[in-house]
């Protein structure tokens, strides 16, 4: 089974112009159970955010997880380039959040 990234949004709207929301970015890979062999999905990285939202403004929650993704894109990148591909510059949402 090859990696995927999982990408969740369920969003709450409340009739006072709230819109509640939670996100969740994970990668998912396949792994062998040491128990009995076989072979399951499994989440092995994983970030989540709840908050709430003026129903005006819901391109924030856009925001936030485009936020998420290149977060996690910039760990990826950490922990899997080679040295010489690390000079790679940091996606824009990363560089705002200062997690870079």
């Amino acid at each position: 089974m090859s990696p995927y990234l999982y990408v969740y949004v369920h969003l709450l709207p409340h009739p006072i112009g709230l819109t509640a929301y939670s996100s969740l970015v994970e990668v998912n890979q396949g792994a062998l159970l040491d128990r009995n062999g076989s072979s399951a999905s499994v989440s092995t990285w994983s970030v989540q955010r709840f908050g709430t939202v003026g129903s005006r403004h819901l391109t924030q929650i856009r925001d936030d997880v485009r936020g998420q993704i290149d977060y996690f894109i910039n760990v990826y990148r950490r922990v899997n380039l080679s040295p010489a591909d690390s000079a790679l510059p940091p996606s824009p949402a990363a560089a705002q959040l200062g997690t870079d």
